[in-house]
């Protein structure tokens, strides 16, 4: 099987769940670890849980999560959900700015004008 093309006479034939597994087994890797050239660089781990129950399952990411950096057309409208885990769970916050085609990320901390 290919990762990117499924064969449907294939799949009625061992059946959904089979394929499904034997699809995972031969392409996990080029699915869930292949990155971009654009990305080489990025830092980030990837927590990959197959779980057969009909449930959500609660991962706890506050003691990894260190900051949130979006795009310079974000919407603003959100900001005050990343200023929130600013100041409850110390999670920085910035936006990607572009300066003579370079992107800089820049500090979103809201100003305190109360606290000089």
């Amino acid at each position: 099987m290919n990762a990117f093309k499924l064969d449907y006479d294939y799949i009625q034939n061992v059946g959904i769940e089979n394929s499904f597994k034997e699809f995972l087994k031969d392409n996990a890797s080029k699915i869930f670890f292949h990155k971009t050239f654009d990305w080489q660089d990025e830092n980030e781990f990837r927590l990959i849980v197959l779980n057969s129950l009909d449930e959500y399952l609660y991962v706890a990411i506050d003691e990894s999560l260190k900051g949130i950096v979006v795009g310079s057309k974000f919407p603003m409208i959100y900001y005050p959900i990343f200023h929130n885990l600013q100041e409850t769970k110390g999670i920085k916050f910035g936006r990607i700015q572009w300066f003579n085609g370079i992107p800089v990320a820049v500090d979103q901390t809201p100003v305190d004008n109360n606290n000089p």
